[in-house]
């Protein structure tokens, strides 16, 4: 795309970051943070925030170097040649694949707890191929189309995440929520990959550098402002879960949902479903945007995979 006012600007970046990264995880990972951190887990999440922004920052410095689509993959190329660049960029490209899939399967067992037809196994695959043709589509609409659906979801499930945190804090200061105590076995490991594996999103926001404004210094300012952002939302979100349901958090299969009904009954319940629906939506929207370029980079640049990616579907959805 080479008309500049038409590419992403910072806050679209930067949402589209967000996105990438709040997904099914801070809804339904808070209880296996207590199961190994306690009531300390709000803290291991932070640290995991300091971990990957350490990473962020190579990323950073990596695309304040580079302007190009691929991100990861195309660093390697720079750096260690053209094979290297290869297998890093299909390894990318079959990893986005299998987000998207793993993201859609995993909305569709969200939307069984409301739409209990889906758990028929013909609903279940129809429903699945027709929101991938929908996330397709709307990417196939344009830039203009995909930025408002981007910022949009992504708004939602910040609303919702702060909400909640709301919530907690109005509960609190009722004299209703307070740490219990536990006799949680501190287990700093597995806290810690857990809490790591929620911020494993961040990689895929380079990727579409080439439709970005600036993107050699939008995109270094979007990655440190995202972790930071991400990792101050997801501590607030455990250390209020943990206060709101103490050690009951251990057995609860979705702990915000838990609560929110605990407090509001089961509109709470559905506000908190649809959250998680929405931010796994935002989470397969933002890899599908950003899992073409790879392919598209690779055959259209740099002449690593077949040139007929450049004549296909992938022209017409870079634009």
């Amino acid at each position: 795309m080479s008309d500049n006012a038409k590419k992403m600007g910072f806050g679209s970046i930067y949402l589209l970051g967000i996105n990438g990264i709040i997904g099914s995880g801070i809804f339904l990972l808070p209880n296996q943070i207590y199961k190994t951190a306690g009531n300390q887990g709000y803290l291991v999440i932070f640290v995991a925030a300091l971990a990957t922004l350490l990473i962020t920052l190579c990323y950073a410095d990596m695309a304040s170097r580079t302007t190009g689509d691929g991100a990861a993959w195309l660093y390697s190329y720079n750096a260690f040649g053209r094979f290297p660049g290869f297998e890093v960029g299909l390894f990318s490209w079959i990893q986005g694949i299998i987000t998207i899939s793993a993201e859609v399967a995993a909305l569709l067992n969200i939307m069984m707890t409301l739409v209990p037809a889906i758990k028929n196994p013909s609903v279940y695959k129809i429903t699945g191929i027709v929101i991938i043709i929908c996330l397709a589509g709307i990417c196939l609409l344009g830039s203009g189309v995909t930025s408002i659906s981007d910022n949009l979801s992504s708004a939602i499930k910040i609303v919702i995440l702060v909400g909640f945190i709301g919530l907690a804090v109005w509960q609190i200061s009722k004299g209703t929520a307070h740490f219990a105590t536990d006799a949680i076995k501190f287990q700093p490991s597995s806290a810690f990959n857990t809490a790591f594996y929620m911020y494993s999103g961040f990689s895929f926001l380079p990727i579409a550098a080439a439709n970005m404004q600036n993107p050699e210094k939008n995109l270094p300012k979007a990655l440190v402002s995202v972790i930071v952002t991400v990792g101050i939302i997801y501590s607030l979100v455990q250390f209020a879960v943990t206060r709101l349901l103490g050690p009951a958090i251990a057995n609860a299969k979705s702990p915000l949902a838990t609560a929110f009904s605990q407090v509001f009954g089961q509109t709470g319940f559905i506000v908190i479903i649809i959250g998680m629906g929405i931010s796994i939506l935002g989470v397969a929207f933002s890899v599908t945007f950003s899992t073409p370029y790879i392919a598209y980079s690779l055959a259209s640049k740099h002449k690593l995979l077949p040139s007929f990616w450049v004549r296909t579907i992938s022209a017409k959805f870079l634009g």
